[in-house]
Order: structure tokens, then sequence, then C-alpha cells
């Protein structure tokens, strides 16, 4: 240990401050003692509790963390849709008094892991207790604990029997107008899920041409020419008030007894098992969107720049006395 004598010989008093032993001498003199800033060992397994992936409820989530000196990184134990099992999910260092960790966390999807990262602090709270700034509180897991069981993801989990989804029949109506009218969220839908690829397809020119699948700036202008009454063979009914939906608007038609598409099958048509565009933006990014797949019902943020189908939806109507 390296110590630091200031004039004088004679202790007084002893105060810790930041990082230092402070002894003061009756003299006027003092002597300052260095201190260990890495006293707590956070090497071991720890549960999060708050996590959340996507527009889902909040979930645990299982991790290993490794520490070393100022160093910390931590790796999922138990996978889910954002972050597979085994990926390192955040990482980061040690500030100077030694009670915060300047993180920065790995997101991902099982088609394109640790795409994204968010930067955060993690303070420690005592010897088996770290809480986040964005959401999720960690308590150190006890070697008695059992493990949780691992969460389904869209690459574990079992496959299901596609049912008959008599309640998505009766939850919506045909408009014979080219659109659909879903009674539980009163919102109206193209019919036609694609009507891009399907009628208009010279109007793609985004790689590959013609499928329909645009970026989500050309999906804006689609949107514009729709309600400019270009597109008649998608706009059968004349509206001018088409949007892109929102993200949770767009997930409200998911059935999740259901894949490949999930939804029933024989209330839209040119429903396509792969992403949708939504309006709803990244937070923390405004060049990535929200984006939501119909093969299983999986939400995630992509860059608008990449190409996905486009689905308008007109808000909800109201009755006139």
């Amino acid at each position: 240990m390296t110590v630091k004598k200031i004039s004088g010989v004679i202790h007084h008093s002893v105060k810790k401050w930041q990082n230092f032993l402070i002894l003061w001498m009756m003299t006027g003199s003092l002597l300052i003692f260095p201190l260990a800033v890495n006293a707590i060992d956070l090497n071991g397994e720890w549960l999060g509790e708050g996590y959340r992936c996507g527009f889902g409820g909040a979930i645990q989530e299982r991790v290993q963390i490794v520490h070393q000196g100022n160093s910390v990184e931590a790796t999922k134990i138990t996978g889910d849709n954002c972050v597979l099992a085994g990926t390192r999910t955040f990482s980061g260092t040690l500030d100077g008094k030694g009670d915060k960790i300047q993180a920065t966390w790995v997101t991902g999807t099982p088609n394109k892991p640790a795409c994204c990262q968010k930067r955060g602090r993690i303070t420690i709270v005592d010897d088996n207790t770290l809480k986040s700034n964005i959401g999720v509180t960690y308590r150190r897991v006890s070697q008695n604990e059992p493990t949780q069981p691992q969460p389904q993801t869209d690459d574990n989990k079992q496959p299901q029997p596609q049912t008959e989804a008599d309640g998505d029949r009766e939850r919506y109506t045909d408009n014979g107008d080219n659109t659909v009218t879903d009674h539980t969220t009163g919102l109206i839908w193209l019919e036609n899920a694609n009507c891009i690829g399907s009628e208009y397809p010279d109007f793609d020119k985004d790689c590959p041409v013609g499928d329909g699948k645009i970026s989500w700036a050309h999906a804006q202008d689609f949107i514009d020419a729709l309600n400019a009454g270009q597109f008649p063979k998608c706009n059968g009914g004349g509206y001018n008030d088409w949007r892109l939906p929102t993200v949770q608007e767009l997930e409200s038609l998911v059935n999740y007894d259901l894949h490949h598409p999930a939804m029933s099958p024989d209330v839209f048509s040119n429903v396509i098992s792969d992403n949708y565009w939504t309006a709803t933006l990244d937070a923390s990014n405004h060049n990535f969107a929200w984006r939501v797949r119909f093969d299983h019902g999986l939400v995630f943020t992509e860059e608008k720049s990449h190409p996905f189908y486009v689905w308008p939806v007109r808000g909800q109507q109201c009755s006139k006395d």
C-alpha cells in the first residue's frame, strides 16, 4: 500500500473519501491511503427482473457475470427472442468510485444476433443487488436456488398444431370494398395484406423489385399515393385517411396460436409470413422503426432503409347520433 505523507506524524481522526482513507494529524498534516476500488466480487449467476423483449411484458433473464478488475461482462443463461442463450447481454467498466458500471447492452434477433447496442448505467446497491437505469434489477442467485427453465424462443419452441381460428372469423367483417373491420379494436384494414406486390408491383423499385417489400420512406410514399386515389384496386372505398399502423395496432392482428402466418388465413388475402413496417420509430434511434413478423408474430426494430411489406390501416370510425 502506498502512503502519501503531508507533514506531521500524529494521528488525529480518520475519514473515508471516495477511494482514499484520509488520516488527519494534530499538527495539521495528513496521510492518504488509497483504498481498493473493487471490493465487491460480482462473479456468479444473477437473475434480472423487469427485462423486456420487444413490446411484450416484463420477463426474467438469468445471466452469468464475469468480473475481472474493473471489467464486467454478463452472458445470457436463459435466452429469448431478443438475445439468445450464450450471447453477451451487457459489458462495461466500473467507475472511479467502484459503485457504478458504465455498461453497453447488446440486443439482437434470432436471425440477426447482436445487431444493436444500448448504453446505460448499473448501480451496485450491495453485494447481492444491481440496479440498471433501463429498468432491470439484478439479484445474485444463491447456490441452492434452482435454475429457471429457459423461456421458449423462436428457435427452441416445440411446433404447435395449426388450429381453426373461429374466434378470428367472428372478430372481423369484410366490408365488401377491399377493407376489413376489426371489431376488437375498431380499426379498418386493407383486405389485401400485400396490395403493392399483387396489384401494383411497378411501384416497388426496392431490390428485389416487384415483390411488395419497400423501405420505410417508400411505405410512407405509398400511403400518400393511396390517399390521393392512385391505387383504386387497393382502395376500393376511396378513403383518404390511410396510414401506417403503430406497432401495437399491427401486433394486435397476431394470433399466437397460429404460425405461417400468425393469424387466421381466411380473413385477409396475401398475408405474407414475413416482416411488415409500422409507423412506430425506435425511441433511441430514429433511423430504426418497429416491424412485426407474421410467421410467429415477433416484434423487432430495423433500419428504415430495409425493404418490408406494407399493410395500411384507417383509424377507428366514430358513429354519428
